[in-house]
């Protein structure tokens, strides 16, 4: 029978499990993020994680943000083949890393380090600059860079400019453009902050990324982001609570369930008839013990086995 340490250790895994899956994580530019450095704005909508590239059998759009490592080989070559289906990757960043990343594809868009400002068309700031869209939406975007190459979707106004030591480049600058690429596209937004949960919120924002979206189905990739122990967990639990959501696991559960109660009824029945038996036989040996006793005495050293 199970014993009172394992029952007690089994309670506190599921303890564990339900406290990690309700608390929040605060790793910047996570799916389970609620705060303003979180993605959890753009997770709800989504159809789920990409932890592995080896899960790019759908047709649809997948997202990349922030990339914090290089791709692997296999990596490279299930990302292309996800394009050659003819299907959409958006990218969220700058830097060398999102270079490299487009050059693996076979793109030629190029994306820059130095930081957009604009004194006027801005949102509180000059960190805040402003963009504007071929449908005249307007963006807010938040310390972001700017692109060369491919064909401009959004771009700066006139007054926005980028320092380059004591002098002042002024715009406009692309700070999205999209590629063809194969029977696919990619889409590069050169501001990795865009889909954070707070500028997501901001403007036409979230409804320029749906609409680069063309209303297919997207995913988020997390295969090329630091991931901790802890959003680990998160992505676990994550995964399972998905799988048990099913139906037909919710019935193999709960039927599972239905005959380990029985189980266990019937352990303690047959406990209860060896006890009865264990008493009977001692009492004709020794008719003049106490019987209460001896069942409390054969009552406890059974819960000390168990």
């Amino acid at each position: 029978m199970i014993s009172k340490i394992n029952i007690g250790l089994i309670m506190f895994i599921f303890v564990m499990l339900i406290l990690i899956s309700y608390f929040p994580n605060t790793q910047p530019f996570s799916p389970f993020n609620n705060g303003w450095n979180g993605i959890s704005s753009l997770y709800k909508n989504s159809s789920g994680l990409i932890t592995s590239s080896s899960m790019l059998n759908f047709n649809g759009v997948l997202v990349i943000v922030n990339p914090e490592k290089m791709p692997t080989n296999k990596d490279i070559q299930n990302l292309n083949n996800f394009l050659k289906n003819g299907n959409e990757i958006i990218i969220f960043g700058d830097g060398n890393l999102v270079n490299g990343l487009i050059k693996l594809l076979g793109g030629n868009i190029i994306t820059n380090n130095e930081i957009v400002y604009d004194d006027i068309f801005n949102y509180k700031s000059n960190i805040f600059p402003l963009a504007l869209t071929s449908n005249k939406e307007k963006l807010v975007l938040f310390y972001t860079s700017y692109l060369n190459n491919g064909t401009p979707i959004a771009n700066t106004s006139f007054f926005s400019y980028i320092k380059n030591g004591s002098n002042l480049i002024y715009g406009p600058f692309t700070v999205s453009s999209e590629e063809y690429i194969n029977k696919g596209k990619i889409i590069v937004i050169s501001d990795p902050y865009f889909i954070l949960n707070y500028v997501f919120n901001l403007g036409n924002n979230q409804k320029f990324f749906f609409n680069l979206t063309n209303g297919e189905k997207y995913y988020i990739a997390t295969f090329l982001q630091n991931e901790t122990p802890y959003l680990f967990l998160k992505i676990q639990i994550n995964n399972l609570s998905k799988f048990i959501s099913q139906l037909y696991m919710q019935i193999i559960l709960l039927s599972a369930f239905f005959i380990a109660s029985i189980f266990v009824y019937s352990l303690k029945e047959e406990a209860k008839v060896n006890n009865s038996y264990n008493i009977n036989k001692i009492m004709k040996e020794h008719p003049d013990w106490d019987k209460n006793l001896i069942n409390e005495i054969l009552e406890e050293k059974n819960n000390e086995s168990k």
